[in-house]
């Protein structure tokens, strides 16, 4: 009897191990599938507010850049596709969104390049800002590579703890002059502080919605105490 038995409960156990497969598979599934895969009409709704962030009309990039805020996390992959091939205008809406997004959820909603992008992306954003030549562009381009490969080289020693913390500012200030240095040699002065603020590197300075440079420490209401903290972090 224990001979027919044996079978039988092998069996139900084969049966029993199926399912559980296909039920962590489904689960899986659901968690790598993003919303937008799984829901045609929000995808959809996200696809139509991401055009209207390049439209002329001011209420309407408003309106839409706060729906997106509300629809949240995902909103976040057509936004940063948006900061790589929009206009001017548009990726800066498309940043600031983004920025409100990682500020709120608290998560890096950012790729993990120095300055946000890819190196050749970066490039191009700012040689439209700044009308650069195609000569100016491909040292651009090669100048930000070369720092966000030195960045990551730093970020990769300190998860490492290869470098303490003192090792880490240092490096990366003295990774800042360099491509800044580096930057004078070919762009003018706004140039310079347009690329390092993309950078992320702005002192405090930034660009607003027209392409002008901003600086904080230039405004009247600002007290000698945080003028000098401003100076500081600099």
């Amino acid at each position: 009897m224990h001979r027919h038995i044996a079978p039988v409960i092998l069996l139900l156990l084969l049966v029993v191990s199926a399912f559980q497969v296909e039920a962590v598979a489904q689960q899986k599934n659901e968690k790598e599938t993003p919303l937008v895969e799984r829901d045609p009409d929000l995808a959809a709704w996200i696809d139509t507010l991401v055009l209207n962030l390049q439209k002329d009309h001011k209420a309407i990039r408003n309106s839409s850049a706060q729906a997106l805020i509300a629809i949240g996390e995902e909103a976040v992959p057509a936004l940063q596709r948006l900061r790589e091939v929009g206009d001017r205008e548009a990726r800066n809406l498309a940043t600031r969104i983004l920025e409100r997004m990682a500020k709120e959820s608290g998560r890096n909603l950012f790729k993990d390049d120095l300055g946000g992008v890819k190196a050749e992306t970066l490039a191009d954003i700012c040689a439209r800002a700044l009308n650069l030549s195609d000569p100016q562009k491909e040292s651009l381009g090669r100048t930000i590579a070369s720092a966000q490969e030195e960045e990551k080289k730093i970020r990769g020693d300190q998860k490492q703890k290869k470098a303490n913390a003192e090792e880490v500012a240092r490096r990366r200030r003295n990774l800042q002059t360099s491509v800044k240095a580096e930057l004078q040699g070919y762009l003018d002065a706004r140039g310079v502080d347009f690329v390092l603020i993309k950078l992320g590197w702005g002192g405090g300075k930034t660009v607003d919605e027209e392409g002008n440079i901003v600086d904080p420490r230039e405004r009247r209401d600002i007290s000698p105490e945080d003028r000098r903290k401003m100076d500081q972090d600099r």
